[in-house]
């Protein structure tokens, strides 16, 4: 964290996340560089108990992906370090995800545009 008086904020890259074999406590804002299986385990039963859902990352040259399954659908999703969680909607209609519109819009860096949809009900 940075100190109180200061804004900025560093950026861990994807190889250094890759190299480190890290993990990220988005909840409790830390990070576990090199972990052993112990303290892989203790983090995920941790963030169990609190209700969150801990999540492996697989490395392709492209980026990371991770296995989500909704509504007994399955599929591999990229894990975007810039944006919140995005679902595309042949996933939303083959999981059967009744979702609504909301009055926001997103932009992409080559200048796409769309509008944002929410599930109607929590995805886990």
């Amino acid at each position: 964290m940075p100190p109180p008086h200061r804004i900025e904020f560093g950026v861990l890259g994807r190889k250094w996340i890759r190299e480190n074999r890290i993990i990220l406590d988005f909840s409790h804002k830390k990070v576990v560089v090199a972990p052993d299986k112990l303290q892989q385990d203790s983090v995920a039963k941790t963030l169990t108990k609190a209700n969150f859902i801990s999540v492996s990352l697989e490395w392709k040259e492209s980026g990371y992906y991770a296995e989500v399954v909704v509504n007994d659908n399955k599929s591999k999703f990229t894990v975007s370090t810039v944006s919140e969680s995005m679902i595309d909607s042949s996933f939303v209609m083959l999981a059967g995800i009744t979702m609504i519109k909301t009055n926001e819009t997103f932009g992409g860096p080559s200048g796409e545009r769309g509008c944002i949809y929410k599930p109607v009900k929590k995805l886990y």
